[in-house]
């Protein structure tokens, strides 16, 4: 489970940049 864990965690980080964009105020939401 800790691989599926850190394959999440690495798409999280590789897509949250990319969606800043178009998201703005919204990362502060999901976060």
């Amino acid at each position: 489970t800790s691989i599926i864990i850190s394959h999440f965690i690495f798409l999280l980080a590789a897509l949250t940049p990319a969606s800043v964009p178009l998201t703005g105020s919204n990362k502060i939401k999901l976060i």
